[in-house]
């Protein structure tokens, strides 16, 4: 199936052409004990194979006329491209007219290295994304975490060195065995080295996560409460230190907002390249193969291997519009989402509104509506109830 860029993203406003691209690179070097994303190891051949398709795949997506604003370089683990990778496919991109206005790789601290953020800058790269996770040894070593405390900090100045005054630290939270005094001091050492953001994401363990057996094993069940405390230590501590709280999990100084991101929470569109990559696009939204050769295969044939994809609806895109919109501590404005998808389906919920006021959840302002922080520590039984308001209120 070929993206035709003359085919109408029907909610969107006729002259918003903007979009996100997403490449996924699926290569670690190792494996964390934590992690369930789809990965494999960064083999010379599998590199090459990969960067022949990759390209090949954004030549046949046919969006000849979109503006991608932003792109991010996701994984796996994007700094295990050698120089020369990075090079070919960002040379590749260039010559299709692609100029994003924010363009973010992440990279690990062992791949943050003064020769590979020399050449992301010249290559036009204004955003890095380091996963730090923690500044405590131990509780990098419980993870299965290769780097350590001092690489992230080298890793750190190699970057402000580099030239990026826009970069972003990676910080997980309500860890197994971390206490609040030691997730106050992964904050206040973050926030001392100058990051422009600061996402804290807690640990949160798929059934099929190496950790979680070894957890269990030693008799560790999920602590709901300390989740709790943990995320409102964050939300108190972080713009104390100069990062207003923008989404529940992501804080950032004034203006250097991820915009990739708020492009996929305000539900615009974005296209994904690589294997296990999501796209959502026109009124559809799929992902790859989470196969390196299935999807590789695929894209060569000219049959692109696709998971879970559906036809999006108006219905079903506002309702994803409020759920993730409202993780926004700006929340969403009704009047706005009315224009854009019709007076009629936003009214599906005014009654929806109030029930959530009563319960201490949200509040109104004009047409604003947004949690309060008993609503963001709920955002997921917040959109449960959006989606069960919308599917009792059918047009």
């Amino acid at each position: 199936m070929q993206l035709q860029a003359k085919e109408a993203y029907p909610i969107l406003p006729a002259d918003d052409n903007k979009a996100g691209l997403y490449v996924h690179v699926p290569f670690c070097a190792s494996h964390c004990r934590y992690c369930v994303f789809y990965a494999t190891p960064p083999r010379r051949q599998a590199m090459d194979e990969y960067l022949e398709a990759v390209i090949r795949e954004w030549d046949e997506a046919g969006v000849d006329g979109a503006v991608f604003e932003t792109c991010f370089f996701g994984g796996g683990t994007p700094g295990v491209l050698a120089v020369a990778d990075f090079k070919r496919l960002a040379h590749a991109l260039r010559a299709r007219g692609f100029a994003p206005k924010e363009w973010t790789v992440e990279l690990s601290p062992s791949t943050a290295l003064p020769a590979r953020l020399a050449v992301l800058r010249e290559l036009g790269v204004n955003r890095v994304s380091l996963g730090v996770q923690s500044f405590d040894d131990g509780l990098l070593e419980a993870l299965g975490r290769r780097s350590t405390a001092a690489q992230a900090l080298r890793a750190i100045e190699h970057i402000k060195a580099a030239g990026f005054d826009n970069f972003n630290l990676d910080l997980m939270i309500a860890l197994p065995g971390q206490t609040p005094r030691a997730l106050l001091d992964d904050m206040e050492k973050a926030a001392a080295c100058g990051p422009a953001h600061i996402s804290t994401y807690c640990l949160t363990l798929e059934d099929d996560a190496e950790l979680l057996a070894a957890l269990r094993a030693r008799g560790w069940e999920r602590d709901e409460g300390k989740e709790r405390e943990c995320y409102l230590a964050a939300w108190e501590r972080l713009p104390q230190l100069g990062y207003a709280h923008y989404e529940v999990s992501n804080f950032a100084r004034p203006g250097r907002e991820c915009i990739h991101n708020l492009n996929t929470w305000n539900m615009g569109r974005w296209l994904g390249l690589g294997p296990s990559a999501a796209s959502q696009w026109g009124m559809r939204r799929w992902a790859n193969a989470p196969d390196s050769a299935l999807w590789r295969a695929g894209v060569l044939a000219g049959a692109p291997a696709r998971v879970d994809a559906v036809e999006l609806t108006p219905e079903s895109l506002l309702a994803d519009a409020l759920i993730f919109g409202l993780r926004l501590n700006a929340g969403v404005n009704v009047e706005t989402l009315a224009a854009r998808f019709g007076s009629e389906r936003v009214a599906r919920y005014a009654d929806l509104w109030p029930r959530l006021e009563g319960e201490g959840l949200l509040r109104a302002q004009g047409a604003r509506r947004f949690l309060t922080t008993d609503g963001r520590l709920l955002a997921d039984a917040v959109g449960l109830a959006v989606l069960e308001e919308g599917d009792s209120n059918p047009r």
